[in-house]
């Protein structure tokens, strides 16, 4: 009978010890959770600040003449503001790819179409040139992801109503 009352604490005492295991690990579940979406906040605050600065940056940075220079195209900037406005779209193109690669939006396509457009200045076509150069060097590497490089050309398709690197 010993013996019995033994086995049955062992018992109680292993199912205790299995549910006290269960429950920790849903705590921490829950706590992976919650610092994922608090990642997804502060990487989301980061990127629409990024994306402020560079604006920001931009219209301190470039004379009206630049501006007007640039809807005609790279050619017609002088050294100087074509090495700027590289960094800006650089710059620009490495937060959009860098979001779109941690599925910020759930990679909304609309989101991301207007990200383009808006924060690589693609109203000028010196921007585009500058992002037509970095898609034809990256479509065929892993660099970018497929489906942002798909977008990319249907980006550029729509304001120069061609098709891109061929």
């Amino acid at each position: 009978k010993n013996r019995s009352i033994k086995m049955e604490l062992i018992e109680i005492a292993q199912l205790v010890t299995g549910i006290a295991t269960l429950i920790v690990a849903l705590i921490l579940v829950y706590q992976l959770r919650q610092q994922h979406k608090d990642s997804d906040s502060s990487m989301s605050f980061q990127a629409v600040n990024l994306h402020n600065e560079n604006q920001r940056w931009f219209s301190e940075n470039f004379s009206n003449e630049s501006i007007e220079k640039m809807k005609i195209g790279l050619s017609s900037l002088d050294e100087k503001d074509e090495n700027k406005l590289r960094a800006l779209v650089h710059n620009s193109f490495m937060t959009i790819t860098t979001e779109f690669r941690l599925g910020r939006r759930k990679r909304l396509k609309d989101y991301y179409k207007y990200a383009l457009q808006r924060f690589a200045l693609l109203k000028y076509k010196a921007s585009r040139e500058i992002l037509e150069e970095i898609y034809i060097q990256t479509k065929n590497s892993k660099a970018v992801r497929s489906e942002l490089n798909d977008l990319i050309s249907e980006v550029l398709d729509d304001y120069e109503n061609k098709k891109i690197g061929e």
